[in-house]
């Protein structure tokens, strides 16, 4: 079975999923030299993937599912100025269950991320998960080996010596071959991060949220 039949990657937008897909391409024997609309679209060699707002029903299929993580803070980093202020003075009344939350900040739907991270908690237990997290996946090779060897016997090149370096400017020049940029931040302060915190230990509860979000809530 090919990687794109058996396993999938649950991601928020903004979490890092080019980065992994592209990179286990080409740990995978991809040509990082084909235009990224065919690796994209056509190639069986990186997992296929999904955001949250899309049907549950689509997953049943795969055997191994993995869910990356990023900082919800920096999420919500990408709204526009003014924007995430109002979006914060909405979370008294809104996101308070796990509807998504049109009223949240651009690169941060609240309710959406919430529902995501229980859905991959509670559902389909018999299955092989893995979580990773954006801040381990850009920081060395160790993300990228935990991931091959999750998904198991597939012929690769991660080689103990692999230039991991190498490996993700090939993925970052594919992505910004594609015409995709990487999203401009505006500050977060502490208070907003821990506003956020909040919300999110209330919408999972307190144990799925340590289990899963627990290393942001600082």
């Amino acid at each position: 079975m090919n990687v794109n039949e058996e396993v999938i990657v649950h991601s928020h937008p903004r979490s890092g999923l080019h980065l992994m897909l592209l990179g286990l391409y080409i740990i995978y024997g991809g040509d990082a030299t084909k235009p990224y609309e065919e690796i994209w679209q056509k190639t069986n060699k990186m997992p296929s993937y999904r955001h949250f707002q899309d049907k549950a029903e689509e997953i049943l299929n795969y055997n191994k599912h993995i869910l990356l993580l990023r900082n919800f803070s920096v999420l919500a980093s990408t709204a526009s100025p003014g924007k995430l202020d109002k979006a914060m003075a909405s979370l008294e009344t809104n996101c308070t269950n796990y509807q998504y939350s049109p009223a949240g900040p651009y690169g941060l739907n609240m309710g959406g991320y919430a529902k995501q991270i229980k859905d991959f908690d509670t559902q389909q237990p018999e299955k092989e998960k893995l979580v990773v997290y954006y801040e381990d996946l850009i920081k060395d090779g160790e993300a990228f080996r935990k991931i091959v060897s999750f998904i198991g016997k597939k012929k690769h090149t991660l080689t103990e010596d692999y230039d991991f370096k190498e490996l993700s400017s090939k993925a970052r020049d594919l992505y910004r071959d594609s015409g995709h940029t990487s999203s401009q931040k505006i500050d977060v302060s502490i208070a907003q991060a821990k506003r956020l915190a909040g919300r999110y230990e209330m919408m999972l509860g307190t144990p799925t949220f340590e289990k899963y979000l627990g290393r942001y809530n600082s």
